[in-house]
């Protein structure tokens, strides 16, 4: 695919063109807590941020999310010393029922700014850690 125009001007520059390029792609959305966030804001590009397990059964599949140490040491940093729950328990909901999709927007100086269509959301997940003293600790 390639891009489209369109001629709505915004107080923050023009939008000339909107790139569908990556618009079939799948992509998880995945809602975090906010103090992870935080954390992940300074990570580098190419950081592992965490894993995921995904366990199969015969009726189910049930999914974690590990962060990785390095981000869960630079967590007790940055909240005091205290110690960031580095397991979650990953839920989803069913998307069959809704379009969503993802955009970027770029802006380069005052009077452009690109906006792009990143891909088609397949799979909506919300991470939430597994009940802890760490966790308990973080929440007071």
């Amino acid at each position: 695919m390639s891009s489209s125009k369109s001629k709505r001007s915004k107080s923050s520059g023009t939008l000339s063109e909107l790139a569908v390029v990556n618009a079939k792609r799948a992509i998880w959305l995945v809602k975090i807590p906010n103090y992870m966030a935080a954390i992940w804001k300074n990570a580098a590009p190419d950081a592992e941020l965490g894993k995921m397990k995904i366990t199969m059964s015969k009726k189910e599949r049930d999914m974690c999310f590990v962060l990785s140490e390095e981000f869960a040491k630079s967590g007790s940093t940055t909240f005091g010393g205290l110690d960031i729950p580095r397991e979650y328990k990953v839920h989803t909901q069913d998307t069959s029922r809704q379009s969503l999709c993802v955009f970027s927007e770029s802006v380069e100086g005052v009077e452009k700014r690109e906006v792009a269509g990143e891909g088609k959301v397949i799979q909506r997940t919300e991470l939430q850690p597994v009940d802890s003293d760490a966790y308990r600790k973080l929440k007071q």
